[in-house]
């Protein structure tokens, strides 16, 4: 059963909703942040961290709770039928109410792109096309009344994003202790609600079909190709992060390794 407060929500203009969420969290980063650029940095971060303690619960709410959500999610990870994951099903207050603040939040960090921390220029391009293809399908989708499953399944995986940010904290502030305690937990949650699912997810956007006329014939040639190659692209993502975090723990071991071998040479000496 849908919470009444879900439903008066998804009630209200999608666009409304998104503007709002802009607006609200560009008061709130204009309140805390100044012209030094650690503190810009430190304010999106934050943002970004409430902003994940907010989808992430609801969105597992959704799905534990939500009959149709819950049984689609069960039908995916046993390897069953999933017949009705594209086109209907339930969910759409859900996904509706949960996409519009996430896509006010994609619109409000591609403002301050410049305030991003410093990464490589692979990996910011990787998340700006990924900022701007959800907020541009999301919507489109909730208008067309597909995939309303994946939607909240995307906002879900938003669950590894506050220990990510706070990786940055601790490592920007020079605790070195927790550096390492909360990489360790990205990881964890990052495989367990991200890499676990990328198998699973791959089947059923292929089993669902949504580039087949003859299964959903009210659905444009285009938006059909539009939907096939974004559902993928988030599964895809997660293949290359999860390999990148693979990577940046073989460093770290790599590293404690070189420095205990360096100490035991040392001592030789």
């Amino acid at each position: 059963m849908t919470p009444a407060w879900v439903i008066r929500g998804a009630g209200l203009s999608y666009a409304a909703r998104g503007v709002a969420t802009v607006v609200g969290l560009e008061m709130v980063f204009r309140a805390v942040a100044s012209k030094e650029e650690t503190r810009r940095i430190a304010a999106l971060k934050s943002i970004a961290i409430i902003h994940s303690l907010i989808v992430a619960p609801l969105s597992l709410y959704a799905l534990i709770t939500h009959p149709d959500l819950r049984a689609q999610t069960l039908q995916v990870l046993r390897f069953e039928d999933v017949s009705e994951l594209f086109d209907g099903g339930g969910g759409r207050e859900w996904a509706d109410l949960l996409t519009s603040f996430t896509v006010g939040f994609f619109v409000f960090e591609l403002f301050h792109a410049r305030d991003w921390a410093p990464s490589t220029r692979v990996d910011k391009l990787t998340m700006i096309v990924h900022h701007v293809v959800s907020a541009v399908l999301w919507p489109l989708s909730i208008r067309l009344e597909i995939a309303y499953f994946f939607l909240v399944h995307f906002e879900l995986t938003e669950v590894s994003s506050p220990f990510l940010q706070l990786r940055w904290f601790a490592k920007t502030y020079g605790n070195a202790t927790l550096e390492a305690v909360v990489s360790l937990v990205f990881a964890l949650v990052f495989f367990a609600f991200r890499t676990t699912v990328v198998v699973p997810m791959f089947r059923a956007i292929y089993l669902t079909r949504p580039w087949d006329g003859a299964l959903y014939p009210r659905l444009s040639l285009a938006v059909r190709i539009i939907s096939l190659v974004s559902l993928y692209i988030p599964f895809l993502l997660n293949s290359l992060w999860s390999w990148q975090i693979v990577k940046m723990g073989l460093r770290i071991y790599n590293g404690k390794k070189h420095k205990k071998t360096q100490q035991r040479a040392a001592k030789i000496d």
